[in-house]
């Protein structure tokens, strides 16, 4: 019997695709709590290519 660590499993690879310019520039601060809402949509595909 072997007493071996298990690496933890890590789906992480890096930076793959071209971060893009934020144009959208949206003030997201507000006077009261709950006021605005937003999401982050981090990843997607987009002519086979990885967008951000």
């Amino acid at each position: 019997m072997h007493n071996r660590k298990q690496a933890k499993y890590s789906s992480y690879q890096g930076t793959i695709g071209v971060i893009k310019e934020n144009k959208v520039k949206q003030s997201f601060h507000s006077e009261h709590p709950g006021q605005k809402y937003y999401a982050d949509t981090t990843e997607f595909k987009l002519n086979g290519q990885k967008t951000y």
